[in-house]
């Protein structure tokens, strides 16, 4: 009772508290593992319940995509890219403007504003 807490108060460890804290960090992994087993276990029915299952294709019928189209012929699949086009005689600049404007050359940024804490007096 009372000599424990004297040596407890000049700082001696003793060996009843070493094994409270052992006994609370091997508590605390034992709380981390039985978190994780759950969360793996709802991200897992999550991900199920998430999973499309699209079957529904097979019984359709076939597109004519010409009729479709009004009689036209589809057109050629290609990428997005396909349609630009970069003229003969550009070139890309040699350097690009800052994308914020800065200080000038030579100059340097002024120091950033000093923040203080409210403290509600005002």
């Amino acid at each position: 009772g009372v000599a424990r807490q004297r040596l407890r108060r000049q700082g001696i460890h003793l060996p009843v508290d070493s094994k409270a804290v052992k006994t609370r960090q091997a508590a605390a992994r034992i709380q981390a593992l039985v978190r994780g087993v759950r969360w793996r276990g709802k991200m897992q029915r999550a991900r199920q319940a998430a999973a499309l299952v699209d079957d529904d294709l097979e019984d359709m019928e076939e597109i004519d995509v010409a009729a479709f189209l009004g009689g036209e012929a589809p057109p050629e699949v290609g990428t997005a890219f396909d349609a630009i086009q970069v003229p003969a005689d550009w070139t890309a600049p040699r350097r690009l403007p800052p994308l914020h404007p800065g200080p000038a050359s030579g100059a340097r940024a002024a120091p950033p504003p000093v923040v203080t804490a409210w403290d509600g007096s005002s």
